[in-house]
């Protein structure tokens, strides 16, 4: 079995969505499964573009081969960057969506996994259904959300054999759509338990990233903002301000990026009245570093605010992450969260845009000690058991067997 895995976006990039398309490649070779990345060929923004794949991600060099595809970019005119700025997404978007058509019906490719922005090629997969007809898995983790994502979608949806969706919102949506239920199935993220170290001591992992080893740390590990909206990065900071002042053990940690979120970071700092010294604020890191940061952590705060992405569309790598480090999970209460977590099992609740609430969560972790441990062991058991990508492979292929 072949599969083609295919996605628009540039390889490698920051956002998290990127890494799991990575490790969703990977999880198929695991599996026994020979797997192809099909990406178009773009220009790479200037952070990356000495970045290489292999090391990026983290994954042995040539673990799956990569195909780059043409891909029409128009240049950058700044003076118009606002008029020409969809017009350039659309000639990338149909010029390699026009290629990948034509490679894959020329390799007779059997097997072809979209990824959630793959609109045009559903049209075009559609339209040469004629003469060429492979199976086409179409993986969603964000649903349309403008009139052109929504109609390029419903003309090539019903050439789906098999959509994935990463939290059940997403697959209600489309079953209201009128997509069949019976080729829906519903997979979260995962995470490679692999690239965690669990033999290093929580003060050795401190030393070791020059942190602090007589505090109490609470950690946010990943980026900071989503499409421009903040994860809640605020309100922790405003929590820590509350807190603080009574408990000057305590210590903010905050890695991931983009680093030109940072500068308002420390202005809220300021506003909170918190010491630099007592928070840290970094930017991206390879995975495994993320990794011993969120090891390193004493607390582990996915602090999202309400808004219609976060609670009911994203199925956030950190949550899986978070649940592997080993350390308490503070969590908004958000019904996308909750399709994983459960307060006071493998995690603790808080109210979303709460600060106050997310104090109060706080200093009940650091009293509890023992409750601490016994949900961070029950979220350990947890992706352990369920949420691995080697473990979301091995369903997708059952899937295409049957």
């Amino acid at each position: 079995m072949l599969i083609s895995f295919i996605t628009k976006i540039r390889m490698p990039e920051e956002r998290g969505v990127s890494f799991a398309i990575a490790s969703m490649c990977k999880s198929y070779v695991d599996n026994n499964q020979k797997v192809e990345l099909v990406i178009p060929d773009r220009k790479q923004v200037s952070a990356l573009k000495k970045a290489n794949f292999w090391d990026y991600y983290q994954i042995k060099k040539g673990f799956y081969p990569i195909k780059k595809l043409f891909a029409l970019e128009l240049p950058r005119i700044p003076l118009l960057e606002l008029i020409i700025l969809h017009l350039r997404y659309l000639f990338m978007s149909w010029s390699f969506s026009i290629a990948l058509l034509y490679y894959l019906w020329s390799k007779n490719r059997r097997i072809i996994h979209l990824f959630t922005e793959c609109k045009e090629a559903l049209i075009l997969l559609n339209i040469a259904r004629l003469f060429y007809e492979p199976m086409v898995i179409y993986e969603v983790h964000i649903p349309p959300q403008n009139r052109y994502e929504d109609l390029t979608e419903k003309l090539g949806i019903n050439r789906v054999d098999l959509l994935i969706t990463s939290n059940h919102n997403i697959a209600d949506y489309y079953r209201r759509q009128g997509f069949p239920n019976e080729k829906i199935i519903t997979l979260p993220n995962g995470i490679n338990m692999e690239d965690f170290d669990f033999t290093t001591t929580k003060p050795r992992i401190r030393k070791k990233l020059s942190l602090p080893t007589d505090k109490f740390i609470v950690g946010y590990g990943g980026r900071f903002v989503t499409a421009g909206m903040e994860k809640g990065i605020p309100e922790l900071i405003k929590a820590m301000g509350l807190l603080i002042p009574k408990y000057p053990g305590l210590f903010l940690v905050c890695v991931g990026g983009p680093q030109e979120n940072i500068i308002n970071y420390q202005k809220m700092l300021e506003e909170e009245e918190i010491p630099e010294a007592k928070a840290l604020f970094l930017g991206h890191v390879p995975p495994k570093t993320l990794y011993l940061y969120m090891r390193a952590f004493d607390i582990c705060a996915m602090p999202f605010p309400w808004n219609k992405h976060y609670a009911y569309t994203m199925a956030p790598l950190k949550m899986f992450e978070y649940m592997a480090s080993g350390n308490p999970i503070l969590a908004t209460n958000l019904p996308s969260v909750r399709e994983v977590l459960n307060d006071k099992e493998n995690a603790i609740f808080a109210k979303p845009d709460d600060p106050r609430d997310l104090a109060d969560k706080i200093v009940f972790l650091m009293g509890h000690q023992n409750f601490a441990r016994k949900i961070s062991r029950r979220a350990f058991i947890d992706v352990k058991g369920e949420y691995t990508w080697k473990k979301r492979g091995k369903k997708i292929i059952s899937a295409i067997s049957n």
